[in-house]
């Protein structure tokens, strides 16, 4: 059998696939590669872009794993529009693509750096008061706190649940 049918019976099988130490050091290097070229100043700065924000920006990316760079080129999404959302069952990722975000649902997106929720227009107003304890999508304050938006945590599944995710995706990073 050839190794391109034994790799994908593997596969099949449900068998992970690793890649050779040469091949991971060469994906190392290309990674590396695309880090020192990101994080170079540019010629021309545009007035809005300040020298503190890019070096702090390449201060982060020199200090990370490739694995955890990549999530700066590669932001990952989840729906997190499940009343019976689980910290113990992690969502599955979310092609982040704009004919497949809906309108009514609510997500979570992250990179290396931030985390943010997505609020689609039409969602259900159940998950707009537990996590911004308001009735409607227009009263929600965009300056929220982490703190205030998880304040009863221990009284809400939804909101632990919620919690548990976001506290794994920081461990992750």
């Amino acid at each position: 059998m050839a190794k391109g049918q034994l790799r994908a019976a593997r596969l099949q099988r449900g068998e992970q696939f690793t890649f050779s130490d040469n091949m991971q050091y060469l994906l190392m290097y290309t990674l590396g590669v695309i880090k020192s070229q990101t994080v170079v100043l540019p010629q021309v700065m545009n007035p809005t872009d300040t020298i503190d924000k890019i070096v702090y920006m390449r201060y982060l990316i020199n200090t990370m794993s490739p694995d955890e760079a990549l999530a700066m080129f590669n932001p990952q999404i989840i729906s997190i529009s499940n009343q019976e959302l689980s910290d113990q069952e992690y969502p599955p990722l979310e092609s982040l693509e704009r004919r497949t975000i809906r309108n009514d649902q609510i997500y979570l997106l992250y990179n290396a750096v931030s985390i943010y929720i997505y609020v689609g227009r039409y969602t259900d107003p159940f998950f707009i008061y537990e996590l911004f304890k308001v009735q409607e999508i227009s009263q929600i304050d965009k300056e929220i706190s982490e703190d205030e938006m998880f304040a009863n945590v221990n009284e809400s599944g939804y909101l632990t649940a919620l919690y548990g995710i976001i506290s794994q995706i920081r461990y992750q990073r």
